[in-house]
């Protein structure tokens, strides 16, 4: 089961190369998979790599202004949402529950 947090807004696109600036609303780091929706746009993608002001960074915070490299065009407004998959395990050791998340968190949908 995968759930999908919004964690940002696209604010610019750069055709070459294919880039997106984009402003954070919540964290991301390298190798995360997300998902650019917008009315016209429908992207799902993993980071290969991002920067803010020219420098190579591993992870962004909210409020944080990013560049990466999409595979498509994007476009101003479309939202960025990094997918989170929830695995169900049974867990014995909780009583009277037998269900356990584990999350991982591998890029985003905009549901």
């Amino acid at each position: 089961m995968a759930e999908e947090i919004v964690v940002g807004t696209v604010n610019d696109f750069f055709a070459r190369p294919v880039v997106a600036g984009i402003i954070l609303s919540g964290p991301l780091k390298v190798g995360d998979k997300i998902r650019i929706k917008g009315h016209t746009t429908d992207i799902e993608m993993t980071v290969g790599s991002m920067q803010i002001e020219n420098a190579s960074v591993k992870e962004a915070k909210a409020g944080d202004a990013i560049g990466i490299k999409v595979t498509d065009r994007v476009r101003p407004g479309d939202h960025v949402c990094r997918i989170i998959y929830i695995d169900y395990l049974p867990n014995r050791q909780v009583t009277g529950t037998w269900i356990l998340f584990h999350i991982y968190s591998i890029g985003c949908k905009i549901a």
